[in-house]
């Protein structure tokens, strides 16, 4: 059986072994020339008429390129599920916080580490993936403006991942030792990613 501390680094190479390969298919299309698929031949048939004058005559159609299909998945996709689903570890992360991190009957206990922890470090790993692909497609976009959509899309994904990684960093070891900035780190890493999302997709 995987253990959990394993489900973060397996999910996120996952996804990110994905995201390379999305990377890799956008390069080959947008450097190949784009070829009709069937075109029809031009026919030259020439005729001669009762006085000797020779005409020609075309017989042919125009070009025909087959629809653009966009792919399945492209980078500029998995750029976004991966933050989506950064939004989606993060909230079940804060969904499932235990209400006993601060129990006074078992202070000095080390706190067994389960699904809220493991959710955060999934959260965190996948913003910062979400961060990296971002820079990587977009960095040319980017304008000296908090007001461009692109600029204020990228600071907020990268303040929502800093957030997710001090929450986690943060998370008491032991009971009694629970602190509130813990719990209001992951909450505004969770907003500021929505309001990413919101702004860009």
């Amino acid at each position: 059986m995987i253990s959990w501390l394993k489900l973060p680094l397996i999910v996120t190479t996952s996804i990110c072994l994905m995201g390379g390969n999305a990377m890799a298919a956008d390069a080959y299309y947008d450097l190949k020339p784009h070829q009709p698929i069937a075109t029809q031949g031009v026919k030259n048939l020439f005729l001669a008429d009762a006085s000797g004058n020779t005409q020609s005559s075309v017989d042919g159609g125009a070009s025909m390129e087959a629809p653009f299909e966009e792919p399945f998945m492209t980078a500029d996709k998995m750029h976004g599920y991966l933050g989506a689903a950064s939004f989606l570890a993060a909230a079940l992360a804060g969904m499932t916080a235990p209400d006993n991190e601060n129990n006074a009957n078992s202070v000095g206990k080390p706190i067994k580490k389960g699904f809220h922890h493991y959710a955060g470090l999934t959260a965190a790993a996948l913003g910062g993936a979400a961060v990296l692909s971002g820079f990587t497609l977009h960095f040319e976009d980017l304008e000296p403006s908090i007001m461009d959509p692109d600029t204020a899309h990228m600071l907020l994904g990268v303040l929502a991942t800093g957030a997710y990684a001090y929450a986690v960093s943060k998370g008491p070891k032991q009971y009694g030792m629970g602190k509130g900035s813990h719990a209001a780190a992951g909450i505004a890493g969770g907003a500021l990613m929505a309001a990413a999302l919101y702004i860009e997709f």
